[in-house]
């Protein structure tokens, strides 16, 4: 349901740069055909034409819950959008911004259009959550159907250095080899944005947070041993494993919070849908298009 309720108020967020282009570049050249001109005036007529009743909207829904957010005292930040655009980073593309960014440049969204919708989609949230509660027995219950997912994983701690050719990994390797310090090789020759500066560390990561070849070296080293260069898709990985954390069951007193707070975040995505066709449907909207 988050999924729709963000795709409901997506294209909107280009629409206020359409118009504003139009009204002050009216006679710009968009395409010629055998030498005559289309314009941007052309463009754009066409555009409302054809999409003019879905961009209006999706600008009235982007109203709606602005609206409804100031109403209930509801403040999201642009910092609050920043750190939640880094937490996207440092989950979903191993700490590196050059990989988010060439994602957001293949979806054909800018990092200011994700921006907006994380906003809209952080507004939303925090309007359901504020009237989302959960019982002791339901914490209890939603423990005893999900206990496998808040066991301790079976994780290692790992450094590693990233380079493009496996010459430049063997050449690393030697330095290595010959008593180099790994922080300092990883600060000087890895192409990691997300970790070189901290001398090639993930910290402790599971093997499904990893690339699989990169997971499946790390996953059968031991503690001190740096692995030849493993190829993956990002190039080849120098890989030093620090710690091993064995899979461990854990009893309820012990996730407790955990538990309520994911039961909580369960609850709320269900609902934010449903949120945002509430608002929609109470909202006085009169359209002149």
């Amino acid at each position: 349901m988050k999924k729709a309720a963000m795709i409901v108020l997506a294209v909107l967020l280009v629409a206020a740069g359409v118009y504003a282009v139009y009204r002050t570049q009216e006679k710009d050249v968009v395409a010629t055909v055998n030498g005559e001109k289309i314009t941007k005036e052309e463009f754009y007529e066409a555009l409302v034409e054809n999409s003019g009743d879905l961009v209006l909207d999706q600008l009235v829904s982007l109203m709606i819950v602005t609206q409804e957010a100031k109403k209930q005292g509801i403040n999201v930040t642009d910092a609050d959008v920043e750190a939640r655009i880094e937490q996207i980073i440092q989950e979903e593309y191993y700490g590196s911004k050059e990989f988010f960014e060439q994602a957001l440049l293949q979806s054909g969204w800018t990092e200011e259009t994700l921006k907006k919708n994380l906003l809209i989609d952080m507004m939303l949230t925090e309007m359901v959550r504020k009237k989302t509660e959960v019982t002791e027995e339901e914490v209890e219950q939603y423990f005893a159907e999900n206990r496998a997912d808040f066991d301790i994983p079976h994780q290692v701690n790992v450094r590693h250095i990233l380079v493009d050719t496996e010459e430049v990994a063997r050449e690393v390797l030697k330095k290595l080899e010959q008593g180099g310090d790994f922080t300092a090789l990883a600060k000087e020759y890895s192409r990691d944005p997300g970790t070189a500066e901290k001398g090639g560390e993930l910290g402790f990561v599971g093997k499904d947070e990893l690339v699989a070849e990169f997971a499946e070296a790390a996953f059968a080293a031991p503690v001190g041993l740096i692995k030849e260069p493993v190829e993956s898709v990002y190039g080849y990985h120098i890989i030093e494993v620090l710690a091993i954390q064995e899979h461990r069951e854990v009893e309820f007193a012990e996730v407790k919070d955990d538990v309520r707070e994911a039961l909580i975040n369960e609850k709320v995505q269900e609902k934010l849908y449903e949120e945002f066709t509430t608002l929609r449907q109470n909202a006085k909207v009169e359209t002149m298009l």
